[in-house]
């Protein structure tokens, strides 16, 4: 950084490590070792002069009263919220000693670590802690609570992407379930102004969001119907010759097959099934394919629902045969920094054993309630995520949670619904505490965030937790 935290005024230059397409470009006012303002870098393209509110405000989270200071044991009933005090020597001892009971009885698959994208930051994100775990041989969870749809499409026939910067210079925006004003501020900057410029905005959600209400169309699809629209669409372009022949000919192979399989798909049927008008559909795949350039701007929204893999797989298609890749601001709107970064150089999948069972995060609550599951989930621990919340299925998630035989710890900034039910706590640092390197899922770049000030009483960052349990583990 240049400046020791104890010297006057300064200014750290750091990144926002949210789950957030952005990945904001910060500047942290630092005096005399407290970080007393929050800023944007407004040298960054993307971040321009402008956060979102929680990063605006993110010094009331910082210097919350309500912080974890020190390590918590718990004293009371679980889900209760009652803990004492204590030392991370001795939040270590208790926690290394049981892991080694129960990797002793049950084998080290009997520990799950549970964690998503609560920090995006390599090392805080997708660093270390996996390593310990993966080195353990602990059961490993496939993390697809949103996103793995669009990892698994490219893994099976390969994407390509429009710059979401280019969208500024496209006559046509489909925003496909995504409220960009409410989760991508920034996104919504570059197409405010493309509409400025003339742009037609047209939104698809089931529900009327803010970006909705500032929409010149809302296509108000029911949930989970998205892939059938789109093969609607295709019906009604192939249906008129509305295909871009030329770039079809050159550029594509077994069009025919896309032709035959889109068949059935009539607006009527996608009515029905979408619960649009069947004339709205027509209007919609008529634009889509007769504006130049257009682009598909999706969100992890649509991801959420059965089919939904091909329901992108069917977008691209949609971007494919009216030709749209032919303009650098047509197609699909995507970026992939975070591909970037090797994660896995840290994550080290290869330092265990390679036959290891894998759980789905999504179904968290059926494995913690099986009584039959060999071996049975004994140890939970949970960092960057909060699964009482985010999972599915609640009601059985906190049955599990609840379990006496089950021993949880929880790393994290707060006492959060699923730390009320740990047997341990260990305190995290936020973003400012801590050093990380960070890429985008909505943009282009990558960050290296700089810590702008010492972590907060006993806080931990999680790579640092993971070198001291790594260390009493033996590793």
């Amino acid at each position: 950084m240049g400046h020791r935290a104890d010297q006057g005024e300064h200014v750290v230059r750091t990144a926002c490590s949210h789950d957030c397409p952005d990945a904001c470009a910060l500047l942290v006012t630092v005096q005399n070792g407290r970080a007393v303002n929050v800023a944007p870098n407004s040298a960054h393209t993307i971040t321009g002069r402008h956060l979102c509110v929680k990063v605006d405000n993110y010094l009331e989270r910082v210097y919350s009263p309500d912080r974890l200071r020190t390590p918590l044991l718990r004293t009371g009933p679980k889900g209760t919220g009652e803990f004492v005090p204590i030392s991370w020597e001795e939040a270590l001892d208790a926690i290394v000693s049981r892991w080694r009971e129960i990797v002793a009885d049950d084998g080290p698959e009997a520990i799950v670590p549970y964690s998503y994208l609560g920090s995006m930051g390599v090392l805080s994100g997708f660093g270390t802690m996996h390593a310990v775990f993966h080195r353990m041989g602990a059961t490993r969870l496939e993390r697809t609570i949103c996103g793995g749809q669009k990892r698994g499409l490219k893994e099976l026939v390969g994407s390509v992407m429009t710059d979401p910067e280019h969208l500024e210079d496209a006559r046509m925006i489909l925003a496909w379930g995504m409220d960009m004003i409410s989760t991508s501020v920034h996104t919504w900057d570059i197409v405010h102004r493309a509409m400025q410029r003339g742009a037609r905005l047209i939104v698809i959600d089931p529900v009327r969001s803010r970006t909705a209400a500032k929409a010149h169309l809302h296509v108000p699809i029911n949930p989970g119907t998205d892939g059938a629209l789109a093969l609607g669409m295709l019906h009604v372009i192939f249906r008129d010759g509305l295909e871009d022949h030329d770039y079809v000919r050159r550029n594509t192979t077994a069009i025919d097959e896309l032709r035959q399989h889109v068949e059935g798909w009539s607006p009527e049927r996608v009515g029905r099934e979408t619960g649009l008008p069947p004339p709205q559909v027509i209007a919609l795949a008529r634009e889509f394919a007769t504006t130049r350039p257009a682009c598909i701007r999706y969100g992890i929204g649509l991801q959420r629902a059965a089919g939904a893999g091909m329901a992108l797989r069917a977008l691209q298609c949609l971007a494919t045969a009216t030709g749209q890749w032919r303009y650098a601001a047509g197609g699909v709107a995507d970026a992939n920094s975070l591909g970037l970064l090797k994660r896995e150089a840290l994550m080290r999948a290869d330092l265990g054993p390679q036959a290891v069972r894998t759980l789905n995060m999504i179904q968290v609550g059926r494995w913690l309630t099986d009584p039959d599951l060999r071996p049975p989930i004994r140890a939970l621990y949970v960092w960057n995520a909060n699964p009482a919340v985010i999972a599915p299925d609640q009601t059985r998630v906190l049955q599990g949670l609840a379990r006496e035989d089950l021993f949880t710890v929880v790393h994290d900034q707060f006492v959060t619904d699923t730390a009320r039910y740990a047997d341990i706590i260990l305190p995290a640092t936020t973003m400012l505490e801590q050093e990380d390197l960070l890429g985008s899922w909505g943009f282009n770049y990558v960050a290296l965030g700089r810590r702008a000030v010492e972590p907060l009483a006993e806080a931990k960052s999680n790579s640092e937790v993971a070198r001291v349990l790594a260390a009493r583990l033996g590793f």
